[in-house]
């Protein structure tokens, strides 16, 4: 079961293998579970994760400190590092250790 909760951290579980999990697959099984009537279009979750993904780098990226001057600011580049490969599927999701 893929878990994640409101305030409390929770890591993000494949509900069918039990493992890693890639960024843009959890945002298309999300996309396919909506209520809307697009999912029911062949192809749609793909035509809606390109451009959110593309708006989620974007945002992420606009934090990026570009010349980082102490540990905060270094620390804050390597999430952002992190979260960009995640975006692109570069590498797995957490998974999750209860």
């Amino acid at each position: 079961m893929r878990q994640w909760g409101g305030c409390r951290r929770q890591w993000i579980v494949d509900s069918k293998t039990g493992g890693a999990v890639k960024f843009s697959s959890l945002l298309r099984e999300a996309i396919g579970n909506a209520e809307i009537p697009l999912r029911f279009e062949p192809g749609a979750e793909e035509a809606v994760v390109e451009p959110v993904v593309a708006l989620l780098k974007a945002w992420v990226a606009a934090h990026d400190p570009q010349r980082p001057a102490g540990d905060f600011e270094y620390g804050q580049k390597a999430l952002i590092v992190r979260l960009l490969d995640e975006l692109d599927d570069q590498v797995d999701l957490p998974v999750g250790r209860a």
